[in-house]
């Protein structure tokens, strides 16, 4: 038996550069890895659509935990094999909040990402955006959404979003006790449905896919990967990791530029790469 039965790996801020773009040395370290039959799975905040171009490069035939769990999507069937969205109430008062605080939000359904019109890195026509460099992807304007109550609403992102505000945020909705709270980057409230995470994601993938997660390694940078980190047997985190990350992990790599993934794998399974 394989001392290592799967990868779970978070994008950005892990997986990949600052520049957004995958190593080659951790590309071929995947490529080894899927050789001896080790699925490398992405677990992601990003919606599917704009995941795409990460798992075109990766491959490997094996369906993405997305939306950090809100949405469990199979590429190469074309299709979500589960989602599970937010409440209406709950998109309409995250929603109603935002607008009369002045802040930002975008809105992921099950099918696409909306994000803000007059965000000047995005370009709505050409398909470009700064998570996706130099690849087309497909993205919505806010501006085409409408009321988002009248969507099924898998996540809700909030970003610049300073101490302050997520103290008021958590204060005015402490109430709703159907929503998971969590962060992905520096100020980027993200917001689920209650007892979605991308543990909760890998842990029905595993289940669906016969993969033992006790033998299974986890990479991730930021709060929205700790559910995750502690659901695997063997965890790693790069050195750019939030501090709650690098306690919970099995081991601490160098950062998202120098190839977490391959440092792990060489660190915990060096055989793997004989």
């Amino acid at each position: 038996m394989l001392p290592l039965s799967c990868v779970f790996t978070d994008l950005d801020g892990t997986l990949l550069h600052s520049d957004r773009t995958l190593d080659p040395r951790d590309l071929a370290t995947i490529r080894a890895l899927q050789s001896r039959g080790i699925p490398v799975l992405i677990a992601t905040g990003r919606h599917h659509t704009i995941a795409r171009p990460i798992y075109d490069q990766i491959g490997g035939g094996v369906p993405a935990v997305t939306c950090n769990g809100g949405v469990i999507y199979d590429y190469e069937a074309g299709h979500a094999l589960l989602d599970i969205c937010l409440s209406p109430e709950a998109v309409a008062e995250v929603c109603g909040y935002a607008r009369r605080a002045g802040l930002r939000y975008y809105i992921f359904t099950p099918e696409k990402s909306y994000y803000d019109p007059d965000d000047t890195r995005l370009d709505f026509r050409k398909g470009a955006m700064p998570l996706c460099p130099g690849v087309r992807v497909e993205f919505s304007s806010m501006d085409d959404l409408g009321d988002p109550t009248a969507h099924r609403v898998v996540k809700i992102i909030l970003p610049g979003m300073g101490d302050e505000a997520v103290e008021s945020f958590r204060a005015a909705l402490a109430h709703r006790k159907d929503m998971e709270l969590t962060f992905s980057g520096a100020g980027l409230l993200e917001v689920n449905n209650a007892g979605v995470t991308k543990g909760w994601g890998v842990r029905w993938l595993a289940q669906r896919l016969g993969l033992d997660l006790s033998r299974a390694l986890s990479l991730g940078d930021n709060l929205n990967d700790l559910a995750m980190v502690q659901a695997t047997g063997f965890s790693a985190v790069p050195a750019n990791a939030v501090a709650q990350l690098k306690e919970a992990a099995t081991l601490v790599v160098p950062d998202n530029d120098h190839c977490p993934l391959t440092c792990a794998v060489q660190a915990l399974f060096p055989q793997l790469l004989e």
